[in-house]
């Protein structure tokens, strides 16, 4: 059987990333995701100029800019009381759809020797460094072997659990909705809203819509007195009705999808960069405040750091026992 040098679980920023970093340094690398083609995330859509120069340093802003993304360099905050406050941004940041990064990068992976396989679940791990790893593939029926892997999944999944990760048995109290919509016109702007318990953020991405992603503490959510999809669309009516100046903005607006995206029990607490001699990059080794806006930037520098560990363990320049360390 084919023994990979290198097997990365999830294909966001962090995964693309370290599966195209370790390619272009003569890996032989598999790249798995879950889905199989790229979709809607959680995500607040903002690419920042750090994350910018990134992409473009990686051979993709060309092609993103293709899209046409919305340029964004101010900023308006809003209470539920109707304080208000404006600002520029340090740098222009750009908006665009987590379905479309995600494409253009899978697909800068695939054209960088990267073998990707979407539509594959992890569904277990196995091994160390010393030993080498299988990966069992749920759709498959089949393992398969590296010699290092680097853990790319996402805030929180069942490899967490198979790991025995200690945040993940944790209840951390926040969840995050989110949707695209038409119709809603802020050029050059991103807005944040604050409400009872949370706050929703709102910019343009490429082909004129807008992003609406709102995080809020669970309890508060849960006073909604409905279930399933009607919770959300109650809870989002209830928003509205906690901050004058967001329900005015989204009044002529119309969702772009039928459904709200929703995810529960959001960590931002502390985690080990490293489990069993498996590197975490992007949100599997820790989520940084969305507010930031930050979070792709750190996910694409993430995976480039874990990559850049494994080749330097390839070369000999570290050890498996200093490989934690060096990380």
């Amino acid at each position: 059987m084919k023994i990979y040098d290198s097997i990365v679980i999830g294909g966001g920023p962090a995964g693309t990333s370290a599966a195209i970093h370790l390619a272009k340094n003569g890996a032989d690398v598999l790249l798995i995701e879950a889905s199989p083609v790229p979709h809607h995330k959680m995500c607040g859509e903002f690419l920042s100029p750090e994350c910018i120069k990134m992409l473009a340093d990686l051979g993709f802003l060309e092609e993103l800019e293709q899209c046409q993304p919305p340029r964004i360099d101010k900023v308006r905050i809003t209470s539920s009381k109707g304080v208000e406050w404006e600002g520029r941004l340090p740098g222009a940041a750009l908006g665009i759809s987590r379905w479309t990064l995600d494409k253009v990068l899978l697909e800068g992976a695939s054209s960088s020797g990267v073998e990707v396989r979407l539509g594959q679940r992890a569904a277990g791990i196995r091994g160390n460094l010393d030993d080498g790893f299988g990966v069992y593939i749920e759709r498959e029926r089949q393992e398969m072997k590296s010699r290092t892997i680097i853990a790319a999944h996402g805030k929180r999944s069942n490899i967490d659990r198979k790991l025995g990760r200690a945040f993940f048995n944790r209840r951390s109290g926040l969840m995050a909705l989110k949707a695209h919509f038409e119709n809603i016109s802020l050029p050059e702007w991103v807005e944040l809203y604050g409400f009872k318990g949370g706050y929703c953020g709102v910019s343009e991405i490429e082909g004129g819509k807008a992003n609406v992603c709102l995080l809020v503490k669970q309890e508060i959510y849960q006073q909604i007195g409905r279930t399933g999809r009607d919770r959300a669309r109650a809870f989002v009516d209830w928003m509205l009705g906690q901050n004058e100046m967001l329900r005015d903005r989204l009044r002529e607006s119309k969702m772009a999808w039928e459904n709200w995206i929703s995810i529960a029990q959001i960590s931002f607490e502390r985690k080990p960069c490293v489990e069993r001699d498996i590197l975490m990059a992007g949100d599997a080794a820790g989520l940084i405040a969305p507010l930031a806006g930050d979070g792709i930037s750190m996910a694409l520098r993430s995976g480039a750091m874990a990559a850049d560990t494994i080749i330097r363990y390839f070369s000999g320049e570290i050890k498996a026992a200093e490989l934690a360390d060096s990380y």
